[in-house]
């Protein structure tokens, strides 16, 4: 070996060989790690209930998302909207009976950037199932407070020109969660 061969090979990253004897990746760079990806079903529904009377109130897509779940809701939407046009950023997205990120319009878009697909192993479910989709649907309003639904119905019962003002004046007070006169 000559001193040039020599300051070459010293110069080359050492190889490592793989499990089935090929030629594996060079050690200490990351151009040979490749991240895999799967492909998502995403099913945007339109109706109050998730029937199939209703398919005419859902639409299909299909987006590319890391094989190791690393996703979040956020990067779900964000692709969906880059794919389809869809303004995804006001729809909740559900895996089951689980949300991924938010859930509720006025909630702090960040929450969409908490939860990842490796959270509730969608990743890992796909790859056995690939028919089965994420479901994507309107964000819902925050759930009323039980006491503020009562003396809005109350309100109603009573006829009071302003329910708005009538349960405000209530709120804070004794009379709040005072069911019985």
């Amino acid at each position: 070996m000559t001193a040039t061969e020599a300051d070459a090979a010293a110069t080359e990253a050492p190889r490592v060989e793989g499990s089935d004897g090929s030629n594996g990746a060079n050690v200490g760079t990351d151009a040979s790690i490749e991240t895999r990806y799967v492909t998502l079903g995403l099913k945007i529904t339109h109706a109050t209930a998730n029937v199939p009377s209703f398919a005419h109130l859902m639409e299909y897509h299909d987006v590319e998302v890391a094989a190791d779940g690393s996703d979040t809701a956020a990067d779900v939407k964000r692709k969906l909207t880059e794919k389809s046009g869809v303004p995804a950023n006001e729809l909740c997205l559900r895996w089951f009976d689980h949300v991924i990120g938010r859930m509720h319009v006025g909630e702090d878009a960040s929450v969409d950037e908490r939860d990842t697909l490796a959270k509730f192993n969608v990743v890992s479910w796909i790859e056995k199932f690939p028919h089965w989709r994420c479901t994507l649907s309107l964000l819902e309003h925050e759930p009323r407070d039980v006491y503020e639904s009562i003396h809005t119905a109350v309100g109603i019962h009573k006829n009071v020109p302003d329910v708005e003002a009538y349960v405000n004046s209530l709120r804070g007070t004794d009379e709040w969660d005072k069911l019985i006169e």
